[in-house]
Formats: C-alpha cells, structure tokens, sequence
C-alpha cells in the first residue's frame, strides 16, 4: 500500500517528523510491515505503528 494517496491531506510546508504520525493516525497498519528512512525512527512513529499492530523496518 502506499500512503501517496493521502499527501493532499496535508500541510504542504509540514515537516516529515509531524506529518507520518498523522498519517499513520489515517491508515489501518495491523498485520503490514511500515517501511521508512531514517527521518522516520522517531519514538512517537515506531510506537504509533506498533500500537496499531504494524511492525516496520527503518532504514538508516
């Protein structure tokens, strides 16, 4: 799945940072593996996919 469906959703001049948590807040991740960059291997980030029953490889 990709979350490219949903970037018009949000604040063209927000930052990475605060734009996946309210992203992943939109999508159903339980049972998918999130993938990321690094930007992405924020606390708030991986505890939200894990809270919602997602696992996830960030690349660093």
């Amino acid at each position: 799945m990709s979350s490219w469906q949903h970037h018009d959703s949000f604040e063209r001049k927000s930052n990475e940072i605060k734009s996946v948590p309210r992203l992943l807040d939109k999508l159903d991740v339980s049972g998918c593996v999130v993938t990321a960059d690094a930007m992405s291997c924020q606390k708030v980030i991986i505890d939200k996919i894990r809270d919602k029953g997602g696992d996830f490889v960030i690349e660093l």
